[in-house]
């Protein structure tokens, strides 16, 4: 900054001669004496390491070249410490810990001397302890279904668990025998199709794990598969109208044929129930099934001709398209009448 208005400043002016500029040029300066010892920092391991850890690496760094010790006694003089760094003598220093047991806590006390012999007076202090390893087992307990119940279709079966550190995953299993893969998060739950499995009395359980290997296998729960045996009979055709060989028929008649069974609605069509004069020739019809009485209706689109012979045909057999009922059974075989107009 400038003059300031109101200030006395006074300006001295020295004459050198060149022979001294010279002189002070030339003269190197004295060094800096080196009178402290290294500063020490990022000491390393700390805290808890993992359980089974057996080795670990000791560390530290200092502000300038070193050579670094330890001692497992506080207050232990540079001088007397007999552990050098493996990795010393620059400003990064390390050396290998070996034989560390699981539940055991260990403290190192470090120190540093640098080039000038100035070595630390204080320790730099590492600890650190090895986590002892986890022996306790989860705890689990089938919660769905109950002991004692009656079950059929498809049922969830459902289990609590708990760890002291964290459930790894519940595997389920139908009398000892593993059921549906393991769930490896909460809500545990699997989806049983009891129709797998024989009617009668079954045992579920639920075998919990954390991830040190520890499990626990659940109180067995006793459960009862009840379900209804599967339908395997095919249908029949029990009444037609017109009945087979009727000469007269109406000329504007509907066709109509009785099931034994409750039939699936969508395989009664036109392509599963036909109607053909004697030439072979398709009618053209309008295909209804009436659930409540199990019967189909196919109503001609044309009037039928007169003393005509016509033939209904609802197909079974093992190829689609067939008729089939609820539980896909289809007629055995085809079911084939003819009446005369």
């Amino acid at each position: 900054t400038g003059p300031i208005s109101g200030q006395v400043f006074a300006l001295f002016i020295i004459a050198v001669a060149a022979a001294e500029v010279g002189v002070d040029m030339n003269t190197p300066l004295a060094p800096v004496a080196d009178t402290t010892p290294p500063l020490l920092g990022n000491a390393q391991p700390g805290g808890v390491l993992a359980a089974g850890t057996t080795q670990t690496t000791l560390g530290v760094t200092s502000n300038e070249n070193a050579t670094c010790r330890s001692s497992t006694t506080a207050g232990t003089a540079y001088a007397a410490m007999s552990n050098t760094f493996s990795t010393t003598g620059g400003t990064v220093h390390s050396t290998l810990l070996t034989g560390l047991a699981n539940g055991q806590s260990y403290s190192h006390y470090v120190r540093c001397q640098d080039a000038a012999a100035h070595a630390n007076t204080a320790d730099l202090v590492i600890s650190f302890s090895v986590a002892a390893p986890d022996t306790t087992p989860p705890s689990v307990s089938v919660s769905a279904p109950t002991a004692g119940a009656t079950v059929t279709g498809t049922v969830s079966v459902n289990a609590n668990a708990g760890d002291n550190v964290a459930v790894a995953g519940v595997q389920f299993l139908l009398d000892g025998a593993n059921l549906g893969a393991e769930d490896t998060s909460a809500p545990y739950t699997v989806s049983w199709n009891t129709a797998s499995s024989t009617n009668g009395a079954h045992t579920l359980t639920a075998r919990a794990r954390d991830a040190a290997g520890n499990q626990t296998t659940s109180a067995a729960v006793s459960v009862t598969v009840s379900n209804a045996a599967p339908d395997t009979t095919p249908p029949t055709v029990t009444a037609t109208s017109p009945a087979s060989g009727v000469i007269g028929v109406s000329r504007t008649a509907n066709i109509t044929a009785t099931f034994s069974e409750a039939m699936a609605a969508a395989t009664i069509n036109t392509g599963t129930v036909e109607l053909r004069d004697a030439s072979g020739t398709l009618v053209p019809a309008v295909m209804t099934y009436s659930t409540a009485n199990r019967r189909a209706t196919l109503n001609p689109t044309p009037t039928l001709n007169a003393l005509a012979i016509y033939t209904v045909t609802v197909k079974g057999g093992a190829a689609d398209p067939r008729v089939k009922d609820v539980a896909g059974n289809a007629l055995a075989t085809s079911a084939i009448w003819s009446f005369t107009t």
